[in-house]
Parts: structure tokens; C-alpha cells; sequence
């Protein structure tokens, strides 16, 4: 098991998000976490991230209990996020930003992420020397999962990737999220836009007021009326 959560309950100072979330992602798996604005989603991977408070539960990662350990740990133990809204270096180029996400990587396993990562976003080799705040929203999102790619992660978490992006730009990420996957890499995306997910992902778990409402493999959810009627009128096809 490369991620469990168990009786997860998290927030911001007194404030509870997301409570009592039981969770496991198996190792080499995509599994989505579901839900409307506002449902939790960013606390949840903030709280795996490390990032948000942990106020009740605990988390293993890798068979190591990671609860109490601080974010910068967890990544260099392989758990790599990708934050909601990208959270670039605008005037820094396309290289550079690279080159932030191998700060513990040694040099010549930087310079063979960074073809890698070229390899899957051939736009960011034709535009390395140029600032990231002059990129359009899909690049930058690219840039942002190629920056995270370049530390190595064993489980890589992706919170709201379609944010801000025409749907031919999200088409693009997601056929990149299969190809890492399908390298090994494991991977766990919150996301509003359920039918994309539901399409790639090997299981699910749909967060309703900060708890899990409901979950199971992609293709049962897909059938479910219910799901249908409340996470998938709306989606583009």
C-alpha cells in the first residue's frame, strides 16, 4: 500500500474541513477524490501534503508512519504535490522553475528528469528560457506537473488540474497522468471535473461536506444514477 489514511480529521487552526477519512491508494494505482467545490478536496491533499493541520488520525506512506513528520520530509520520501493554482516562479524561466523541483535530486539525475519531463511537454523545451508568467494557463500547468516530476515521486498528487484550462489543454494533462502512471508512478488527483477522472482512474472516493459519501472502482461509479445525476450533468463529455 503506497498511501493510507485512517480516521483522518483536518483543517485550519480549530476549524475542521475534512473529518474522519478512512483512505488507501495501492502502489502503482490512479485513484480520484471527488466532489463539488468547497467539499474538502485541497485540505485533504494539503493535510497529506503536510501542509494543512492534522487534527485527529494519521497517515503511512511507503510503510512508514509519515503523521507527524513535516512536508519537507514527505517529499523527499517520494510525496510530491502539485498545488491548486500552480503556484509558479513568474519571473523565473521555464529551466529554473525546473531546476526548483530537483533541489535533492544530484545533478546529472536532474539534467535526465529535465529530458523527461521535455520528453512529455515538448512546448516547455521550445520555451525553457522563457518566463512562466508569460505562458498561457496550460502551459503553466504543465510546467507545474513537470516541476513536481522532477523530484521523482513515488505518489504524485495532483489537487484541481483542470482549473482555469480549456478542455483540450485538460485532455493533454490527463493523457500525461496515464503515461506516468503507466512508468510506475503512482497517483491520487482531487478534481471537480468527475467524468475525466472516472475515465482513468482505477478507484474513487467522492468527498461530500469533508467525508467520504461514497466510493468504489471507476467504472461502478460511472454506472451509479446517483453519481451520474450529481457529479456528471455538468462535466464536459
Amino acid at each position: 500500500m503506497t498511501l493510507r489514511l485512517t480516521n483522518l480529521t483536518a483543517g485550519y487552526g480549530r476549524v475542521r474541513v475534512v473529518r474522519d477519512v478512512n483512505l488507501e491508494i495501492g502502489e502503482g494505482q490512479i485513484v480520484g477524490l471527488l466532489g463539488a467545490n468547497g467539499a474538502g478536496k485541497t485540505t485533504l491533499m494539503r493535510a497529506v501534503s503536510g501542509l494543512a493541520t492534522l487534527q485527529a488520525g494519521s497517515i503511512e506512506f511507503a510503510s512508514r508512519d509519515v503523521t507527524r513528520w513535516s512536508s519537507d520530509k514527505r517529499v523527499a520520501l517520494g510525496l510530491i504535490q502539485v498545488p491548486q493554482g500552480r503556484h509558479l516562479f513568474g519571473e523565473m524561466s521555464v529551466r529554473e522553475n525546473l531546476e526548483m523541483g530537483a533541489y535533492l535530486v544530484p545533478g546529472h539525475a536532474a539534467q535526465a528528469r529535465m529530458q523527461e519531463v521535455f520528453s512529455l511537454f515538448p512546448i516547455l523545451h521550445e520555451r525553457e528560457r522563457q518566463p512562466a508568467a508569460l505562458l498561457s494557463g496550460g502551459e503553466q500547468q504543465m510546467l507545474a506537473v513537470g516541476r513536481a516530476l522532477m523530484s521523482g515521486p513515488r505518489c504524485l498528487l495532483l489537487d484541481e488540474p483542470s482549473l482555469g484550462l480549456a478542455p483540450k489543454a485538460f485532455d493533454l494533462i490527463i493523457d500525461v497522468i496515464r503515461r506516468i502512471n503507466h512508468s510506475g508512478t503512482t497517483v491520487f488527483i482531487a478534481e471537480q471535473n468527475a467524468r475525466k477522472v472516472l475515465r482513468i482512474a482505477h478507484y474513487c472516493y467522492v468527498l461530500e461536506n469533508g467525508r467520504i459519501a461514497t466510493e468504489g472502482e471507476s467504472a461502478a461509479l460511472l454506472a451509479d444514477d446517483r453519481i451520474q445525476r450529481s457529479y456528471l450533468g455538468v462535466s464536459y463529455p
